[in-house]
């Protein structure tokens, strides 16, 4: 039975067979290196991860399989604890494949420099077949959101892999101050977009919805060079749709706010309020997110609601007690409590702002 599993592999047997060839992995070769290998993964095959890990454990040569247990048993910390412990250089093919899922992982986490590390090393190896598209996109993904994107400043990237690919590059412009280059960049990345999903028979509002995310991406870059009557036009366009993807909406329902400052304040606080504990928590990263309370505790005293800005401001301050904006949002209630209209020229002299996010 063993050398039948070693050849037409575990899932190559019928289930009877299956549950058979698991009973004789434990009794008939319990300290066999294959054996206990292939009865791992006969585990794993079946989706007894919980047993797989048991097994795994008491074993150096499984450590991929304990990864891969513990990944699955969404314990991605203790995953990622494991791999991390792993040179990458020489990692086998099957550990890269799991790297490449716990990339995503880091990524989500937003610990961005460990997921470059691991992308620009799966890139470095990648094979013939493997989806570069992908890695090539989340590489650039996680570069900009570490703020790293000059790094690549001097690297010949190619768009021509897919609209995924343009549009991560253009933040490599951005983080440069390069905004020229970043909106044809985004402009590149709009049509080939739109192309791949006519192509491919997607409806109209299946195409918006895909280009949401671009047109939300060129209306920051045209705020940036400070052409605001086309951001906030593209803005409200982007906000007509219907979108799943709600972290569009939030995002550029920030930028109206920061575009309009002291101007329409009342409907500012609403836009700010209207964005709920799940957008903010789930789709926003922690800067974008930062950025929205913030605001959303400038406006509040702008509108002279003291206290509810102040109270705001204690949220600010458990949340991210490291953001620059609560010493100069304290300062300016200490203003405000002595001469309300300084609030506003200091923020009309630029002393302190509304803060733009991207995407």
């Amino acid at each position: 039975m063993l050398a039948e599993i070693m050849t037409k592999g575990f899932h190559g047997l019928l289930h009877k067979d299956q549950t058979a060839a698991l009973g004789i992995l434990r009794s008939k070769f319990p300290d066999d290196v294959d054996a206990v290998k292939v009865k791992c993964v006969a585990l794993i095959y079946l989706e007894k991860f919980d047993k797989a890990l048991e097994l795994a454990v008491k074993y150096d040569f499984l450590s991929t399989e304990k990864a891969y247990c513990l990944y699955r048993l969404k314990q991605d910390d203790d995953a990622l604890k494991l791999l991390d412990g792993e040179e990458l250089d020489t990692l086998s093919a099957a550990q890269l494949h799991l790297a490449a899922q716990l990339a995503r992982q880091h990524f989500r986490k937003e610990n961005y420099d460990q997921s470059i590390r691991i992308y620009e090393m799966l890139l470095a190896r990648a094979q013939e077949g493997d989806d570069l598209l992908e890695l090539q996109t989340n590489r650039l993904a996680a570069y900009a959101s570490a703020g790293r994107s000059h790094e690549l400043m001097d690297r010949e990237i190619s768009i021509n892999a897919g609209f995924e690919v343009a549009f991560n590059k253009s933040f490599v412009a951005i983080q440069s101050g390069n905004w020229e280059a970043a909106e044809q960049l985004l402009l590149t990345a709009e049509r080939m977009c739109r192309d791949a999903f006519a192509a491919e028979g997607a409806s109209e509002a299946e195409i918006a919805e895909e280009l949401a995310i671009i047109k939300t991406q060129l209306a920051f870059v045209k705020q940036m060079r400070g052409d605001v009557d086309s951001a906030l036009s593209d803005y409200r366009n982007v906000l007509k749709l219907k979108l799943r993807n709600r972290a569009v909406g939030v995002v550029a329902s920030n930028n109206i706010v920061t575009i309009r400052k002291d101007r329409d304040v009342l409907d500012s606080l609403k836009r700010l309020k209207n964005i709920d504990a799940t957008a903010l928590s789930d789709k926003l990263t922690s800067a974008q997110q930062e950025a929205i309370l913030a605001n959303r505790t400038l406006i509040l005293c702008l509108m002279n609601k003291t206290e509810e800005s102040r109270e705001s401001l204690e949220a600010l301050k458990k949340q991210f007690p490291a953001s620059k904006s609560i010493a100069d949002i304290s300062l300016l209630l200490t203003i405000k409590d002595h001469s309300p209209a300084a609030t506003i020229e200091q923020l009309q002299v630029g002393y302190i702002a509304l803060i733009e996010i991207d995407y």
